[in-house]
């Protein structure tokens, strides 16, 4: 036998009845007849009636006119506090649902909420009764235009347009602008009609060379793919014309040394990928990409992801002689960690090139075969980071404001500029606007599209 009390709240009742239930829940492990109940009693000792009555209501977001759900508090002059509840199991009342008690009379109640105004009401509580109260809260929303920015400028110059934020809501508003480049679209030029250049090294690294190109296939690029006897004979202009190189195998001395590093340094993008890059360091090694080769397989096993590859964590094991390497300068970023604890790829951007190196035979990522889907993860990390912006070429003035209520209207001057290093290419430059703000609504997201026509150009593209 066991003993159960209970104390229920003298101000839950002010009504002369009411009904207990006692409900047994179980499940199905549960193989006696339930539950007995026997000298039930209720005792109110001490138990001193009040003289007051209640007050209920809902609480709504006046702009919308929905219940506010996320919690609302209510009061009276007398300190009596209440908070709103949901009623998703009752369809005849809405959300955002509170009762508080009162003593008799003429009171002062107010609600609030996380984000909205408060609002003020005199009740007349009636004795032993209930009166309704709604409470709708004023509360800052702010609409934006226009909804996207076009903007075109020659390459060198800048521009400004108008961001007109308006505020229809009835209470202030914080608001905060941020911005962010996320991608570049290179204009289409006539010279040249594939995105990538892929070199196969000596006509030795056909697997490489296919794991690039089906990678590519999944990400949307076309590429061109020769032999590094045709890319030494290349003009370098005519090579700057595609987007980026993605080098399969080893730089050699002589020939292919002097185009590579020709090309880096008119701008270049290159991404190389070679097991044996290292054993056979020279200057592309060690000045061009910073790196101080360690052994002929210490990347061996899994690699972790670090910085632009954060996340991606290939198993090479399939390569039987991966390298791994030290950095030994400043503008060189580790972007794959080895076994070994030194680094198995890495990324630079120096003098006005930039580069990816990935110490092991691209096809090697996963079991070795052609195609792997993570080749392409690989692939579509580095060559967002090769391809894209760094320099954030979006900017607006102010970036934080107050906006009063309706009807306030703030200007914000939204700026490009395509005279920042790295921007000196013809394209679509994307970026993206977020408006922030204190109000209990959505951020609101705006697309700015910077389109470089013409001008200098260190290099072009496609």
């Amino acid at each position: 036998m066991s003993v159960m009390m209970v104390v229920l709240p003298g101000r839950a009742f002010i009504v002369s009845d009411f009904r207990i239930r006692f409900e047994l829940t179980s499940d199905y492990s549960a193989q006696r007849p339930g539950f007995y109940l026997d000298d039930v009693s209720i005792d109110l000792a001490d138990c001193v009636l009040q003289p007051g009555g209640l007050v209920i209501g809902n609480v709504y977001d006046v702009s919308t006119t929905s219940p506010i759900t996320k919690g609302a508090d209510i009061w009276n002059e007398d300190d009596y506090l209440a908070m709103t509840i949901n009623t998703p199991e009752d369809d005849d009342v809405d959300d955002a649902f509170y009762y508080i008690f009162s003593p008799a009379g003429t009171k002062a109640f107010s609600a609030t909420a996380e984000f909205y105004g408060t609002s003020t009401d005199v009740v007349t509580v009636t004795q032993s009764d209930t009166v309704v109260q709604d409470f709708d809260l004023d509360v800052g929303q702010l609409t934006i235009d226009p909804t996207a920015f076009q903007i075109t400028v020659d390459a060198g110059m800048s521009a400004t347009q108008v961001l007109n934020v308006a505020n229809i809501g009835g209470a202030g508003a914080f608001a905060e602008l941020d911005v962010e480049s996320i991608g570049f679209m290179p204009a289409a030029l006539p010279r040249v009609d594939e995105d990538i250049l892929i070199v196969n090294d000596g006509n030795y690294n056909g697997d490489a060379t296919a794991s690039f190109a089906a990678a590519l296939d999944n990400l949307g690029y076309s590429y061109a793919e020769i032999v590094s006897a045709d890319f030494d004979d290349m003009d370098v202009e005519d090579i700057l014309e595609y987007e980026a190189v993605l080098y399969a195998g080893i730089v050699s001395t002589g020939g292919e040394l002097d185009k590579v590093t020709e090309y880096l340094d008119m701008g270049g993008i290159f991404l190389v990928s070679d097991n044996d890059l290292g054993y056979y360091a020279n200057d592309l090694y060690t000045t061009y990409l910073q790196a101080n080769y360690v052994s002929d397989s210490g990347s061996d096993g899994v690699l972790t992801g670090l910085d632009i590859m954060a996340g991606i964590n290939p198993d090479i094991s399939s390569d039987p002689y991966p390298d791994d390497f030290t950095i030994i300068g400043d503008d060189a970023v580790g972007i794959f960690e080895a076994p070994s604890g030194n680094y198995a790829g890495l990324r630079i951007e120096r003098e006005g090139y930039k580069a990816v190196y990935f110490a092991w035979d691209f096809d090697h990522i996963g079991s070795g075969g052609v195609a792997e889907a993570e080749e392409t993860d690989v692939l579509d990390a580095a060559l967002s980071w090769l391809v894209t912006p760094e320099s954030l070429w979006l900017s607006t003035n102010p970036i934080t404001f107050t906006i009063a209520a309706s009807p306030t209207v703030v200007t914000v001057d939204v700026t490009v500029d395509s005279s920042l290093p790295g921007l000196d290419q013809p394209g679509d430059y994307m970026g993206l606007i977020t408006l922030e703000d204190d109000t209990p609504y959505d951020d609101i997201m705006i697309p700015v599209t910077m389109t470089v026509t013409c001008g200098w150009m260190k290099r072009t593209v496609r």
